[in-house]
């Protein structure tokens, strides 16, 4: 029998891997929420910092016969318009930053409990195996699975993943903008 494509067999392994963390994913779960609000206010804000660019090229590219009387923008005076326009920029920049900060540090801090909890359950297991399955096995392969291999965990959940999904949730806006 064919083996099946990587995908398919890929989505029941993450599924599986994942209901081992789902009762230290539920003890963070209000982190877990305020880290994906500010992925989301990020992600908006992303999608925002064009805008206050698009009055400015507009303004100045412009003909002159099509420029609103007293070269006016949006109401504004020319100057006042483009000084409204840097500062929602500098605004939406700033906003941009903040979220981006708490997402990485809220996913940071979540990652870091997760992974003491897992250690903790396996070193906990270690120690309640026989004292022949110690003898048998390669120090430092056990040493390797219980800090280096849930170090990776971390590492493609938390530095791979969550902008993965920020990536795709800006291109999803991006293309749902007209």
């Amino acid at each position: 029998m064919p083996k099946p494509p990587p995908l398919r067999r890929a989505i029941p392994e993450f599924i599986r891997v994942a209901q081992h963390f789902r009762a230290d994913l539920a003890r963070e779960r209000w982190r877990i929420v305020k880290a994906m609000g500010a992925l989301f206010v990020g992600v908006l804000a992303q999608l925002l910092e064009p805008w206050p660019l698009k009055f400015v090229i507009d303004a100045i590219l412009t003909p002159q016969g099509d420029r609103p009387s007293s070269d006016a923008i949006l109401g504004l005076p020319m100057g006042a318009a483009l000084l409204a326009a840097g500062l929602a920029y500098i605004g939406i920049i700033g906003i941009r930053a903040w979220a981006q900060y708490a997402e990485s540090v809220g996913f940071a801090v979540i990652g870091n409990r997760v992974i003491s909890r897992l250690r903790s359950r396996l070193y906990a297991h270690l120690q309640s195996l026989p004292l022949s399955f110690h003898n048998k096995s390669r120090h430092g392969d056990l040493l390797v699975r219980v800090v280096g291999d849930v170090k990776l965990l971390r590492d493609v959940a938390v530095t791979a993943g969550l902008p993965l999904l920020a990536s795709a949730l800006v291109l999803i806006g991006s293309c749902s903008r007209r």
